[in-house]
């Protein structure tokens, strides 16, 4: 995601830290434009979460991101927008994903640029190898 958005111009436009969850750390930009590079899910979330205190954090980003969430059972809310256009092949959103998820829905969105629909993720069930 802060590829595609262009590092968002060099500067972070959310409040707070901006993790980005990457591999590649040794391009870390100076820390005043409020991102911080992270390589590996679970080290990204701790320091997320230790900079968040007692607030909500928020996993933003694309496919192998959302997969390692659900898989870890931390998202409680799944907020998903599909736009008419294609862009390339990309990922598809489940693809290798091994577990069943029970997803209730919030509430949907629609113009004519996209469609988003918010669930609220009840459980996450890990399939059991003989079924």
């Amino acid at each position: 995601m802060y590829d595609a958005a262009g590092a968002w111009g060099g500067t972070n436009p959310f409040p707070g830290t901006l993790i980005v969850l990457t591999h590649r750390t040794d391009d870390q930009p100076d820390p005043g434009t409020g991102f911080l590079f992270i390589d590996g899910f679970d080290a990204a979330l701790l320091k997320a979460r230790e900079l968040a205190g007692d607030g909500a954090v928020s996993l933003g980003g694309g496919a192998d991101l959302i997969r390692q969430g659900l898989a870890a059972g931390v998202v409680d809310e799944l907020a998903i927008s599909i736009a008419p256009v294609v862009l390339g092949g990309g990922k598809r959103l489940f693809e290798g994903f091994e577990q069943d998820l029970d997803l209730e829905v919030l509430g949907t969105w629609s113009s004519q640029y996209a469609t988003h629909v918010r669930y609220t993720v009840k459980s996450a069930r890990q399939e059991s190898a003989t079924q």
